[in-house]
């Protein structure tokens, strides 16, 4: 996943870095759901129950 978000990576399967990995990737998701018009987490969550066909 972190290629797939231009998340380069140094360090694999140490806690601390993949923690701070994981953050990353989920700041660039939260920039996609934005660009996408979503602005709460009740819309995240219609999303998510229809697995994703929104985006």
């Amino acid at each position: 996943m972190a290629g797939e978000y231009g998340v380069e990576t140094k360090i694999l399967h140490h806690a601390l870095y993949d923690a701070y990995l994981t953050a990353q990737i989920f700041q660039r998701q939260l920039w996609q759901l934005q660009k996408q018009g979503v602005r709460k987490l009740s819309e995240l969550l219609i999303i998510s129950k229809k697995g994703g066909d929104m985006l």
